[in-house]
């Protein structure tokens, strides 16, 4: 990181150094007319008094003269210039008894005397030895202070980057729980925050990859190994009938290996961060309706009540996503209820709330959670079950994905309910439209 940032350093302080040195030269060229007219203002009250003195005395004392008015750091004198290193605007003004600046950095000026060939020269201004070197030792001063405090910021900068840097390499090498100090001493600008949210990220799929290998893994094993059984089983018999309930056991054991499969894409599919749904706004009352009607519970003696909203409530949603995750909970809540299952539709000025209740055992308090992890199994599952532990998984992402959100709770009478909250959509009218 040294390497990074010594350069960096090295040229901006150099930059610096050398627009100062120049700064002075630099105005001078590109904005000679204003200087010198700015040095000019400054001594024409000079010139006038100078000029006035001169006249008062005859031309033999002016010499004399001008050295008692001369200063050490102002000279005054009276000479014959030589007009043929004068630029012809500067000769002009010459004649026209002007001020003439010949050299407006250093604050050299003369005037003509009217009547003479002669001239008031002022300057060029001087200054003492020892003020020189005290600007200069305070030049340098700032100079090194300004180098020292951009030293500090970089070397403070090149901390910061060097934790992230190192933060990275921890990362690469696979451990994901790495983050980075986000407080004022160790953050740069919003990085920091962007660094650790990449990083939770990451950690996130990678968990949730090994979670899903592990689950479908272990998912596959039982068919395979009852497939494994009842093939040898089938080769060593002869008996036609029992050949076909073993073919039979392998059939439903593949069909079990299949639902598994589709499940698991399934998840894969909406898991991905950039598998974004076709939405499209409709009444979800009427929605709901039509899906209630036609759905199928898995079990035939639950009994499914619902109640919808009387208005009309708009949201954007996709037919098939929607419906599946919707079709997830209410499979769900007919596997473990007792007897009924009902359903709620509410509506609130920006939201509309589905709440879906089962008069089942209920949740255990540790697994409101857990239950929307893949391939997760609850302590009440009903003997005769024989879902993956995907579909709840499945339905969180789905109803993300309409920017929605779940949230699993337990009634107080006993019982589950889960409630699904997504954005109502505020103009009704373009959404019938």
């Amino acid at each position: 990181m040294l390497k990074v940032f010594s350069p960096i350093y090295i040229l901006v302080l150099s930059v610096w150094l050398v627009g100062e040195s120049v700064r002075e030269g630099i105005t001078e060229h590109f904005f000679l007319e204003s200087y010198s007219e700015d040095v000019l203002n400054d001594y024409q009250g000079a010139f006038a008094m100078v000029t006035l003195i001169l006249e008062q005395y005859p031309q033999s004392d002016w010499q004399s003269l001008s050295e008692q008015m001369s200063s050490p750091n102002i000279p005054i004198q009276v000479l014959k210039p030589d007009l043929s290193i004068f630029p012809t605007n500067l000769l002009s003004d010459w004649k026209e008894n002007k001020i003439v600046v010949l050299d407006a950095r250093n604050d050299l000026l003369i005037k003509k005397i009217e009547g003479t060939n002669l001239g008031v020269q002022i300057g060029p201004i001087g200054t003492i030895e020892e003020k020189d070197n005290d600007e200069l030792f305070v030049s340098i001063t700032v100079t090194g202070l300004l180098a020292l405090l951009i030293l500090l910021w970089t070397l403070g900068i090149q901390r910061r980057l060097n934790q992230i840097l190192q933060a990275a390499k921890r990362l690469g090498e696979g451990d994901l729980s790495t983050r980075v100090l986000d407080t004022n001493l160790n953050r740069i600008g919003s990085l920091n925050f962007h660094f650790n949210s990449m990083a939770s990220r990451i950690e996130q799929l990678v968990n949730t990859n090994r979670r899903l290998s592990m689950a479908v893994s272990h998912e596959l094993r039982a068919p395979l190994s009852r497939i494994q059984f009842e093939l040898e089983y089938a080769l060593e018999e002869s008996d036609a009938e029992n050949m076909r309930s073993a073919l039979k056991s392998i059939e439903e054991d593949c069909i079990e290996l299949e639902s598994l499969v589709n499940e698991s894409l399934f998840y894969a599919k909406y898991n991905q961060r950039e598998h974004d749904l076709q939405l499209k706004s409709k009444n979800l009352v009427q929605w709901m309706f039509i899906w209630l009607e036609s759905f199928k519970p898995i079990r035939k003696d639950i009994v499914i009540d619902y109640k919808l909203v009387d208005e009309d409530v708009y949201v954007e949603l996709n037919d098939a996503a929607l419906s599946r995750a919707l079709g997830n909970i209410l499979h769900n809540a007919c596997r473990y209820a007792r007897k009924n299952v009902k359903v709620y539709l509410t509506a609130h000025s920006e939201s509309i709330l589905i709440l879906i209740q089962d008069d089942g055992k209920g949740i255990e308090n540790g697994e409101l959670h857990d239950i929307f992890s893949p391939f997760y199994r609850s302590n009440n599952q009903p003997s005769e079950s024989k879902g993956f532990g995907l579909g709840l998984s499945i339905s969180t992402q789905i109803i993300e994905k309409h920017q929605g959100s779940i949230v699993a709770s337990n009634l107080p009478g006993g019982g589950a309910e889960f409630a699904v909250q997504l954005p109502r959509q505020t103009n009704s009218r373009d959404a019938r439209t």
